[in-house]
């Protein structure tokens, strides 16, 4: 009985970790620095933030490693609209002044896109 609860609890953070790739798939090096959609491979990911991250090449992962904070979904993955207690989905983002944003719905981005700096930094 000991040996499965500790077990368990050595899964629990894989088990807390979505591992559905974040942003579609797309490879959020080229996102945040040329906004150009592309999708990454499963062969090479990053998980940061609760988010896993899928790359088009090993390049691009070690880019991402060596520099998380630029290429990350910002503000802790909350909805860059409502901000924090209320989380973005992965799916819905948008890229400004290079940072990837994500969003709780449609609204929340379209509302975010038509003055992303009265949002930015709060």
């Amino acid at each position: 009985m000991k040996l499965a609860l500790l077990a368990f609890a050595a899964l629990l953070p894989l088990l807390a970790q979505d591992n559905t790739p974040a942003l579609n798939g797309n490879d959020p090096v080229l996102l945040a620095s040329k906004n150009v959609e592309k999708l990454g491979s499963p062969k090479f990911t990053a998980a940061r933030g609760g988010f896993t991250f899928q790359f088009v090449d090993a390049q691009n992962k070690a880019e991402f490693e060596k520099n998380p904070a630029q290429y990350e979904i910002q503000m802790g993955g909350a909805c860059a609209r409502m901000g924090g207690g209320t989380h973005g989905n992965s799916a819905n983002y948008a890229v400004v002044e290079k940072k990837i944003y994500i969003f709780g719905s449609d609204d929340c981005r379209e509302t975010f896109l038509r003055n992303p700096k009265s949002f930015i930094g709060k």
